[in-house]
């Protein structure tokens, strides 16, 4: 082994720019090389200091004015073949690197990732050092039996000695490990039944060796039990003292280098794929984004002319709120996809009634299928027992909710079927549509990250390609399995199997009829709104004005816990988590250790499941997350100021 650090190495560099000839050259002293590196710019030059044969190694830049890699390779290999070639260059493409390769260069290294340099060093000075040893040891086989069978038999690469006319006159084991034929069934063989090649090569081939020209390159040999083994395949000539001519053949097993070959082609396929997708996904996150928004800032610009009519204010009102939903979901998304990525999604199991989920899909889409025209039905067939689940609440709506939007996108006429079933432990899911459908080919493309059935400028359908993904990702975290049946214009079918069941006593769950809490006598119920940013404040104000309750405002934890303690008239507190002075969960613990019975429901921007859960446990009884839903807001307000 060449020890690197005690070496001098002399180092011809064909470079025309001089800061990327200093880059290099202190690359190699900081990697502990000693070198002497010379700059040459112009063929002449290199060519006068190649034929000086002082130099370990060249380090040639691929193109120069009037010169490049290409024909600095015919000269070197004309003027000192022994002397490795690395081309050192930017991004020249793989097929230009292959055929650099081909014609000569031990390797080639970027420019913009010269780390690799050091090692390609190494190993192409070790790879010299190796074929002169070989070299000399060939030319000096004959006159040292001993050395000859030390080198002949202990090779890894196989070794033949055929006569002149191609017959196998000796083999070394590592011959009868790579072909498959045992050392006697070799002997006596035509060598050109072990190779497989095109007619170009095995033309090139025989010129070769009727010009008695050494010659290397890649071919398959055919081994005994007729499987294929790529190699690489070197042939030179020698006089055996006989007035007799040779050929030592020397085959080397290259099939780890091949698939590794293979893995790094597709690994780059892969990336390129990849660098395409994520392109896409930026072009049509900026549409997805964009668009939404240019109707939430016209329609509010209208909402400011003082010559608008009372429908046209509804109507304006109506465009905001839903552009201003298409907005969250897509945002959503990409949180979602974002945690998903970053390996931080967490999942909060608890025992909840699939039904509720259910009707709020159903009131969800309703009025999307009307508009469509599109027949719409939720199908259950759980019976009264198997209503309530063991899964994440918020995992599995948004898993339904992006399949059944998924359908309704994709589906002009017909119908979107949602039903479910159990099997075993298993709630089994089905959403099925009569839209356009999908490709097998593109089966499992969709439910990878930013993938649609369509990526181009023109596309027909909305969406960032992330719904698909987000559900499989959150199937599977819950234990579950989705697969998707479909062909183009038969509609579309995506099955669900989620362990849903195990543990569930849904007896304990059938409501008994409680007395209902009665209504004041006299009194209004007070509410307490703790929230630091007033237009937030004013929001929820006027939410509550239509529950005629008195609103007490609290612009701190601190206030908050006051006023709870002050005033026992207080039935219900609206309570931020993120205030000055005093945070809402600290202020959420306090006011639950001295009045233990007083609902608490957060109202928060932070929407995860681990932040919902961290309120929970702090003594809410129910989370809000903003932006607010007037509907959701009350209806949780009533649940608990009137439980039925």
């Amino acid at each position: 082994m060449i020890n690197f650090a005690d070496r001098n190495l002399r180092i011809l560099h064909l470079e025309d720019c001089i800061p990327d000839h200093e880059m290099i050259r202190e690359l190699l002293e900081d990697q502990e090389f000693k070198i002497q590196i010379d700059r040459f710019e112009n063929k002449e030059s290199f060519i006068s200091a190649v034929k000086a044969k002082k130099y370990d190694l060249i380090l040639a830049d691929f193109n120069m004015p009037a010169y490049d890699a290409f024909r600095a390779l015919e000269d070197a290999k004309e003027n000192c073949p022994e002397i490795p070639v690395i081309v050192v260059s930017g991004t020249i493409g793989e097929e230009r690197a292959i055929d650099l390769i081909q014609k000569g260069a031990v390797d080639y290294v970027l420019k913009d990732r010269p780390a690799r340099l050091p090692s390609s060093i190494k190993r192409a000075l070790s790879d010299k050092a190796e074929m002169e040893a070989r070299r000399k040891a060939e030319e000096e086989l004959f006159a040292s039996r001993e050395q000859f069978h030390l080198l002949f038999n202990s090779s890894k690469d196989a070794i033949l000695i055929t006569s002149e006319e191609g017959i196998i006159l000796a083999a070394n084991p590592a011959a009868s490990k790579i072909s498959g034929f045992t050392n006697s069934e070799l002997i006596g063989k035509d060598y050109m039944t072990l190779i497989i090649a095109d007619e170009s090569k095995i033309h090139y081939f025989y010129e070769c060796r009727d010009k008695r020209n050494e010659f290397s390159c890649e071919f398959n040999v055919r081994r005994k039990d007729s499987s294929i083994c790529p190699a690489e395949i070197s042939f030179s000539y020698f006089n055996d003292g006989l007035d007799k001519v040779k050929t030592s053949m020397i085959i080397r097993d290259i099939s780890a280098r091949k698939q590794a070959e293979e893995k790094l082609r597709t690994a780059k396929e892969k990336a390129e794929e990849s660098d395409r997708l994520k392109t896409a996904f930026l072009h049509n996150i900026s549409h997805e984004i964009r668009t939404p928004l240019n109707s939430i800032i016209g329609f509010a610009e209208f909402l400011t002319e003082d010559n608008l009519t009372s429908e046209e204010c509804a109507e304006n009102g109506k465009i905001i709120i839903e552009s201003s939903h298409k907005l969250l979901s897509i945002i959503t998304d990409i949180i979602d996809i974002s945690r998903i990525e970053a390996g931080r999604e967490t999942f909060r199991l608890e025992e909840i009634n699939i039904n509720q989920i259910l009707e709020k899909l159903k009131s969800k889409f309703s009025w999307l299928a009307i508009e469509k025209k599109i027949e719409f039905n939720i199908n259950s067939l759980l019976s009264p027992l198997e209503f309530i689940i063991s899964s994440d609440r918020i995992k599995l709506e948004t898993i339904l909710d992006h399949l059944l939007d998924n359908s309704f996108k994709f589906t002009h006429t017909g119908f979107v079927e949602l039903t479910c079933s159990r099997s075993g432990d298993n709630l089994e899911i089905s959403v099925k549509d009569s839209g356009i459908g999908i490709p097998a080919e593109l089966h499992e493309d969709i439910f990878r990250q930013f993938r649609t059935v369509e990526i181009s400028d023109t596309k027909s359908y909305g969406g960032l390609g992330l719904g698909l993904s987000i559900c499989k990702a959150f199937v599977e975290e819950l234990g579950g399995t989705i697969t998707v049946d479909s062909s183009p214009g038969n509609g579309s079918a995506f099955y669900i199997a989620i362990p849903s069941f195990k543990g569930i006593n849904a007896e304990r769950h059938v409501r008994v009829p409680q007395e209902p809490k009665k209504q004041k006598e006299g009194n209004k119920f007070t509410i307490v709104i703790a929230e630091d940013d007033s237009l937030n404040f004013m929001l929820l104000e006027k939410i509550l004005s239509s529950l005629d309750v008195v609103v007490l405002h609290a612009e701190n934890g601190l206030q908050a816990v006051d006023f709870c303690r002050k005033n026992p008239a207080i039935d219900l507190v609206l309570m931020d988590i993120k205030m000055p002075e005093m945070d809402g969960l600290t202020a959420t613990r306090i006011i639950k250790g001295e009045r233990p019975d007083l609902p608490i429901i957060a109202q928060t921007a932070f929407a995860m499941d681990a932040d919902i859960a961290i309120a929970k446990d702090a003594g809410c009884v129910s989370v809000i997350t903003k932006p607010f839903d007037k509907g959701d807001i009350l209806s949780k307000i009533v649940q608990y100021l009137l439980p039925d």
